[in-house]
Formats: C-alpha cells, sequence, structure tokens
C-alpha cells in the first residue's frame, strides 16, 4: 500500500457493494444477520461441511456454515471467482489466509456472536475484527484480572455500575482480541503486554511486544444495539481512512 494512501471503510452487505467502485486502498466490512435464510451454503467445501456436521446443535452449526458461506461469497467478491472455489488454509496458530495459488495480498477476519458476524478484507495491512453480544456473562472480573493489562484494570475496577462495567469488559475484550487475530498469536499472544483506550475513540495506547509499537496500530469502535466490536490493522504507514455512507445499521467510530 502506498505511503500516506487514503483508504476506505465501508460497512456493508452484499447487496450494496458496487465492485466497480473498490480499490485497492478500500477497507470493507461486511455484518451478517447469521439466522437469516441462505442458499449459498452449497459453496462450502467437504471439509468444512464435516465440521458443521460435528456441532451438537442445530442453530449452532447452522450458524456457523453461513458465517462460512458469507466468508467465501466476500471472499470471491474481492477475488472476481466463485466462493466455492476459495482456498482458505491457517496458520500454525489457526489464523486463516488464502492459499498462495490465488496470488493475492489480500487480508480478511471473521468473527460471530450468537446470530451476528462480522467479515473485514483489506488488501496488504494485517486486520483482526471481533464482535460480541453485550450480555452477562460468568465471572467477567476473574477474565479482566488475567487478561487486562494493568491500566486497562485500573480504569474496569474503578466503575461501580454494573451495566457500565459490563459494557466496559466488552469494549476492551473486542479491542484486545481484535489486535491478536490481526497479529495472528491466538492463544500464544500476551493480552498484558498491550493498552488499548477503554473509551472512546478506540485504539491502541501501548504496545509493549517485541518489534511493535502502537503508533503502527489503527483501531475502529463498532457499535449497534445490544454489540460491540472493533476492527484492528497493523500497518508501518498510516491509514487515512473516509467512513463510506450505507444504510447498514452499524456505528464505526475511527481513532482519527
Amino acid at each position: 500500500m502506498p505511503k500516506n494512501a487514503p483508504v476506505n471503510l465501508w460497512i456493508c452487505q452484499k447487496s450494496n457493494i458496487n465492485a466497480e467502485s473498490l480499490h485497492d486502498d478500500t477497507i470493507i466490512v461486511w455484518r451478517i444477520d447469521l439466522d437469516a435464510p441462505r442458499e449459498d451454503t452449497q459453496c462450502l467445501t467437504t471439509a468444512e461441511q464435516a465440521r458443521a456436521d460435528r456441532f451438537v446443535t442445530e442453530p449452532l452449526r447452522r450458524r456457523w456454515m453461513a458465517s462460512r458461506a458469507a466468508l467465501r461469497q466476500a471472499l470471491g467478491e474481492r477475488l472476481g471467482i466463485d466462493p466455492a472455489a476459495v482456498r482458505i488454509k491457517q496458520d500454525d496458530n489457526r489464523k486463516p489466509y488464502l492459499c498462495s495459488s490465488h496470488c493475492s495480498s489480500l487480508q480478511f477476519n471473521l468473527t460471530h456472536s450468537d446470530a451476528h458476524a462480522l467479515i473485514a478484507v483489506c488488501d496488504s495491512a494485517s486486520i483482526g475484527i471481533d464482535v460480541e453480544v453485550i450480555k452477562p456473562r460468568k465471572h467477567p472480573d476473574q477474565v479482566a484480572q488475567r487478561s487486562f493489562s494493568d491500566s486497562e484494570q485500573r480504569a474496569y475496577f474503578a466503575t461501580s455500575s454494573v451495566a457500565v462495567r459490563l459494557e466496559m469488559f466488552y469494549r476492551i475484550w473486542t479491542r484486545k482480541e481484535a489486535v491478536i487475530k490481526a497479529t495472528g498469536e491466538g492463544l500464544t499472544a500476551h493480552l498484558d503486554r498491550f493498552d488499548v483506550a477503554v473509551d472512546l475513540p478506540a485504539s491502541v495506547i501501548a504496545d509493549r511486544n517485541p518489534g511493535r509499537s502502537a503508533q503502527h496500530w489503527q483501531m475502529w469502535h463498532c457499535a449497534a444495539q445490544s454489540i460491540v466490536g472493533a476492527i484492528a490493522v497493523h500497518t508501518p504507514t498510516p491509514m487515512h481512512v473516509t467512513i463510506a455512507p450505507c444504510s447498514l445499521s452499524l456505528d464505526v467510530i475511527s481513532a482519527g
């Protein structure tokens, strides 16, 4: 990506993408309703079908198939090929990537929570995305003590309101997840080695991991009714982002 290249951020559904207006400097985020009727799951591979069949309940199986089919549709749209022809592999930390046979630098990430899914696709820069439905969960304070950095914990435990603290938990959690999904660290990540903003705007405040710097991160906060999420992009050069207007109900707030 050229230095200081402008980047367009599209929040959309497949139906409101104009392929002719997309360029290599475009980040696209699709929002998917996993409970909506779908007729495109035939694009899944035999291995993907077999994995879906291992889910214990039908809703989980159906949602997983819908998210995977949507990912194939999104990647096929960007590559200009049939979704069934998209070849996806995983590295040792289970981060998905395109097979080298596609000769593409396209980067992508998928996240889902209950019936909500987000898919992020961009060129060249490493990207991560995470979404969570805001709802009570077991032992959030213990998770915060184990996973949040010192500064994040101070802000979190200083919040007395249960509702405000729960929302802050999910803000911090999705931002940290977006970062480690962008780097591909997975379960090997040291979550306390970097700090994210606990309020708006979203950002990586400090990154103490070797060879990384907070200035190389850009982050966006995503929100809609009952869900919160984050998009994180790691690139050595600044990406000047404009958010393309769309009718989809998903608010995205840039770090500036």
